[in-house]
């Protein structure tokens, strides 16, 4: 598989490992990635996949095969590159600056109480 992000462009490997089901006498691909991540439908790698955000070339159902002479490929965006991975990347972030602000505020305010009690007589 080729990945493209920005100018550079990057070969990643993916594993097509056939197993076969000897209950349902029925054969299995099983995709693994280069970290080590398994998947169990080539759907699966393409929705789920770890790569950062870029443009990737992968072969047709996870497989290269001849057609008339060419190689069958297709290009797509990895998930990470998608609008709702983005905008819930988004909000992981604000939370967090929000989380330390309010860390900082609680740590404050309990060092240097604000206002002290003061008894009317």
């Amino acid at each position: 598989m080729l990945a493209k992000a920005g100018d550079g462009y990057c070969k990643f490997p993916v594993i097509n490992q056939l197993t076969h089901d000897i209950d349902i006498q029925q054969d299995n691909n099983t995709f693994i990635d280069f970290c080590g991540c398994v998947y169990e439908k080539w759907q699966d790698y393409l929705k789920n996949n770890t790569l950062s955000n870029c443009i990737i070339c992968y072969p047709g159902n996870g497989a290269y095969w001849e057609e008339n002479g060419t190689v069958t490929v297709e290009y797509g965006i990895s998930p990470d590159g998608k609008r709702g991975r983005k905008f819930l990347r988004h909000l992981d972030n604000i939370s967090t600056v929000l989380s330390v602000a309010a860390t900082v505020v609680a740590i404050a305010a309990w060092c240097f109480p604000v206002a002290v009690p003061v008894a009317a007589s």
